[in-house]
C-alpha cells in the first residue's frame, strides 16, 4: 500500500489511534482530548477504576459482561503451524482440544474450513495477534454447509481473527455463520478485535440461553444479501436471541453494509449496546423485538450513518412487536443518526409507530463500559475496530474507507469485491522452548528461552508470561 495516498494516511492514523481505542483509558482519546461521559446506567468514562468490578480483566482494556474471564490462563500453549483444516498443528486441533489452552500462531494465511469448528471444552484463549505476516483468515471450504466456528462452552477469549465465510458453490444452506455462541454452556466469552464478513446467515450470533458475553471492537460487515439462504435476501450483522439469553455487551463495533441486525435483540435479558458505529444499513439498523418477552436494552452513544443502500424512510431503531407488546424497557441516550441528534428527543430515532412502547428505564446492574459521545465513538471505532494486528487487510481497509467516504454497498457474492485477499507470509520468530514467547522477547524480559515458563507470572500482576507477550503485541 503506497504511503502517499489518502487511504494510507487514514490507516496510519488508525494504527496510532488504536493505542488509545483498544485499551480504554480514562481521559484518553485519539486526539489526546478528554473523554466526556454521555452514558446512562452502567456506562462510565472513569470505568478503568471500576474495570470488571475490581477483578482482573481478561486482557488490559477488557470491559463488559464476562470481562474477567481467565480464558486459557495458565494452560498449555498450543501453536498452530499450518493452514490445514485438521490434523497435527492445525487450528481445528487446537480449538477442539481439551483442557486450559492458549493458542498462538507460527503461520499466516487463509484456512479453508470444511465443517464448523466446535469449541466445547472450556478455558481457551485464541491470540490471533501472534500470527506472523498477514494474520489468520477463516473461510468456508467448497463443501462446508455448517459455518466456521461454534462456541458452546464457557471462558473463551478470541481476539484478532478474521471470519470471512462466503457461500460455497457446491452446497446450499442457511447456517453459514461466522461464529455462533449458544446454549447454557456458552458464557463468559469475549469476542474482541475480530473481523466478520460475507456470511450467508448472520455474521455472528448469540442465542439459546447464552450469557455473560461481550462483542467489542469488531468489524461486522457485508453479510451476503441474495445468496444461498432459503429466505432469499439475508444480509445480517449480529443476532442476540433466545428466551433466556442475557447479560450481553455490544460495544465499539463497526457494522457496515448489512441490511439488518446491526444488532438485533430479541431476548428479554439485560443487553447493552454502546458506542457502536452503524453504516449503510438497509431495512433496519438496530432492531429490538419481543418473541420471548419485552426487551431490556441500554442504547447509548451509538452513531448511525445512512449509506447508498439505506432507506431514508426507515428509522435507526426499530422496536417491532411480535407478541403482545407490553412495555419495552429501553434507555436511549446520546445516539446520533439521520433522524435525531444526541441532545434532541431520542425517540426521534425510533420508528414512529413504535415510540409508544418504550418506557425510559435502563437495565439494572450493567457493567461499566468506557463511553464517549457518538461523534468521538465514530472516530475511535474507525481507528480501532477489527483484526488490525498483525495486519489490517484490504477488506477491512475498504470497509473503513467506505464509511469515511459514504460509498460502497451490500453484495450478493464475494466475487463482487475481488474475493479473499492473499495475506503476506513471514517466518515466525525463533522460540526454542515452544512456549509461545519468542526467544528475543524472553531474553528482553529476563526469562529463560530454553525453559517453558509460559504459565509463570514473573511480575505478579495476575497475567501469565505468555499473556504478557500476547498483550504486548497490541498497541496501547
Amino acid at each position: 500500500m503506497a504511503l502517499g495516498d489518502d487511504r494510507s494516511h487514514r490507516l496510519i492514523r488508525a494504527a496510532a489511534g488504536s493505542a488509545c481505542a483498544a485499551l480504554v483509558l480514562a481521559g484518553c482519546t485519539s486526539d489526546g482530548g478528554a473523554r466526556e461521559d454521555t452514558a446512562g446506567s452502567g456506562t462510565d468514562a472513569a470505568a478503568p477504576a471500576k474495570a470488571c468490578g475490581g477483578r482482573l480483566p481478561a486482557f488490559p482494556g477488557a470491559e463488559g459482561f464476562g470481562c474477567a474471564t481467565p480464558g486459557g490462563r495458565g494452560g498449555q500453549v498450543l501453536t498452530v503451524t499450518n493452514l490445514d483444516d485438521s490434523g497435527p498443528g492445525s487450528l481445528r486441533e487446537a480449538l477442539e482440544a481439551s483442557g486450559k489452552r492458549v493458542v498462538v500462531f507460527a503461520v499466516s494465511g487463509t484456512i479453508d474450513v470444511r465443517e464448523q469448528i466446535v469449541i466445547d471444552d472450556p478455558y481457551l484463549t485464541v491470540a490471533g495477534q501472534t500470527a506472523p505476516g498477514g494474520g489468520i483468515t477463516l473461510k468456508a471450504a467448497d463443501d462446508n454447509a455448517s459455518g466456521l466456528v461454534d462456541v458452546s462452552t464457557h471462558d473463551v477469549v478470541i481476539r484478532f481473527m478474521r471470519f470471512r465465510t462466503g457461500a460455497p458453490t457446491s452446497v446450499e444452506g442457511d447456517n453459514l455463520d461466522g461464529i455462533n455462541i449458544w446454549r447454557d454452556d456458552g458464557h463468559d466469552v469475549i469476542i474482541d478485535h475480530n473481523s466478520f464478513s460475507w456470511a450467508v446467515d448472520e455474521n455472528a450470533s448469540i442465542w439459546d440461553n447464552a450469557h455473560d458475553i461481550t462483542f467489542s471492537w469488531n468489524i461486522i460487515a457485508q453479510g451476503l444479501r441474495e445468496s444461498t439462504h432459503s429466505d432469499g435476501e439475508h444480509s445480517k450483522g449480529l443476532l442476540v436471541s433466545g428466551d433466556a439469553t442475557e447479560d450481553i455487551s455490544v460495544h465499539h463495533n463497526l457494522f457496515v453494509h448489512n441490511t439488518a441486525r446491526n444488532p438485533q435483540v430479541t431476548s428479554p435479558g439485560r443487553i447493552q449496546v454502546v458506542n457502536n458505529v452503524i453504516f449503510n444499513y438497509g431495512d433496519s439498523a438496530l432492531q429490538t423485538s419481543n418473541p420471548y418477552g419485552p426487551p431490556q436494552v441500554e442504547i447509548v452513544g451509538n452513531y448511525f450513518k445512512a449509506g447508498p443502500d439505506s432507506d431514508p424512510d426507515r428509522y435507526e431503531i426499530d422496536a417491532y412487536p411480535i407478541e403482545e407488546a407490553g412495555e419495552w424497557h429501553l434507555h436511549l441516550r446520546g445516539n446520533v443518526g439521520p433522524h435525531g441528534s444526541a441532545d434532541g428527543p431520542q425517540t426521534d430515532l425510533v420508528s414512529p409507530e413504535d415510540r409508544g412502547l418504550i418506557v425510559e428505564a435502563a437495565p439494572l446492574d450493567l457493567p461499566a463500559v468506557s463511553t464517549t459521545d457518538a461523534e468521538q465513538a465514530l472516530e475511535d471505532v474507525l481507528m480501532g475496530a477489527g483484526a488490525r494486528v498483525p495486519y489490517l487487510d484490504p477488506v477491512d481497509a475498504q470497509m473503513i474507507d467506505d464509511v469515511h467516504d459514504e460509498r460502497g454497498g451490500m453484495i450478493n457474492d464475494v466475487s463482487e469485491v475481488g474475493g479473499w485477499p492473499d495475506l503476506p507470509a513471514e517466518e515466525p520468530p525463533a522460540d526454542e522452548d515452544s512456549d509461545g514467547m519468542p526467544d528475543t522477547w524472553e531474553t528482553a524480559h529476563d526469562l529463560d528461552p530454553g525453559t517453558d515458563d509460559s504459565a509463570d507470572d514473573r511480575d505478579g500482576d495476575g497475567y501469565t508470561n505468555v499473556e504478557e507477550y500476547v498483550n504486548d503485541l497490541v498497541p496501547r
